[in-house]
């Protein structure tokens, strides 16, 4: 009887093990698509109305469908500044451009962030409070848009106050795939 009854349960877990294995597998949901898109930002200068000076900023990232891809350029200079007798600290000079990219169904979002430093020039730099330090300007937007891939879009217009100077930022997203 106890062999019969060790020979039932062993009979039952292989037919178990074996309904286990033919079973059908669930499938785990599918990963979020992304796309991969080429982020293009011009900067460009203009003064009374026409374009003096450009700069091109590119990358290649992907947007996931859930959350968001980010990335960012800084370019300039490091400058001394003297803050107390004998106490020098650095600050950057330039440009730092920061974003964020996501997707829903039909949308790309862009969320930017500029920061732009940069010396008055020499006439403007005549301020005597100063005592003969250069003189900073700068300037800084941050924009959440949607943008349209493909096609290139302001977004943003920013006026020097020491100059007849206008620094607008354009972005454009390209989809690769």
């Amino acid at each position: 009887m106890k062999k019969a009854f060790h020979l039932f349960v062993v009979l039952f877990a292989a037919v178990a093990f074996v309904q286990a294995q033919d079973a059908p597998k669930k499938e785990a949901p599918p990963a979020p698509k992304k796309a991969t898109y080429k982020i293009d930002f011009k900067l460009y200068e203009q003064e009374d109305g026409k374009r003096i000076n450009q700069r091109e900023y590119s990358m290649v990232v992907a947007a996931p469908s859930r959350g968001s891809s980010q990335g960012s350029v800084r370019t300039g200079t490091r400058v001394p500044v003297s803050y107390e007798e004998k106490k020098t600290q650095y600050m950057n000079v330039g440009l730092e451009l920061t974003y964020r990219l996501s997707q829903d169904e039909d949308k790309v979002w862009a969320n930017i962030d500029v920061d732009i430093n940069s010396f008055a020039l020499p006439e403007q730099n005549a301020d005597p409070r100063v005592g003969g330090m250069p003189i900073l300007r700068n300037s800084h937007l941050t924009v959440e848009t949607s943008v349209t891939p493909g096609k290139p879009q302001v977004v943003s217009s920013i006026d020097d106050p020491g100059s007849k100077k206008r620094t607008l930022v354009e972005v454009t997203a390209t989809k690769l795939d």
